[in-house]
């Protein structure tokens, strides 16, 4: 019996996400091992801190977003049940709803950013998150056009 594959998490910066053909064309894919009480239990708006880069999303943790912080979740994204797609066409499904889905939150396209998106992928459920890579915003990305 095959086993279920675990969760997986892409990080894009701005300029691989001009289409999603860029997402499938070019951008790392950096699959890490996320517990089920990480990301996916918080809310939109949840402002975290920690770092993709060393451990992935399992690394983020909740925060206040007065406080500088890496990250905030922006976007849950539930792919729906339908035609048997695999990991690789979960994750460039989701980047791309993640990427449609940054710029109604933040206010601007992820290629204009200053941030870059990073996709927590669960089965067929998506967390979206906006991450700053200098771990330097203090306060929320929504609305904030940068």
């Amino acid at each position: 019996m095959p086993s279920t594959p675990g969760p997986r998490v892409t990080r894009t910066a701005g300029a691989c996400s001009v289409a999603a053909a860029a997402v499938l064309a070019g951008c790392a894919v950096n699959p890490f091992a996320v517990p089920s009480d990480s990301v996916y239990r918080l809310d939109v708006g949840t402002c975290l801190d920690g770092d993709a880069g060393s451990g992935g999303i399992a690394d983020f943790t909740p925060t206040a977003c007065d406080r500088p912080h890496h990250g905030e979740i922006y976007a849950r994204i539930a792919i729906p049940d339908g035609d048997q797609l695999s990991e690789d066409e979960l994750g460039a499904t989701a980047d791309t709803e993640c990427g449609y889905e940054f710029e109604h939150y933040v206010g601007t396209g992820l290629p204009q950013s200053e941030f870059e998106m990073a996709t927590a992928l669960d089965g067929r459920e998506a967390t979206c998150i906006a991450v700053d890579p200098t771990g330097a915003t203090t306060g929320s990305v929504a609305g904030t056009r940068r």
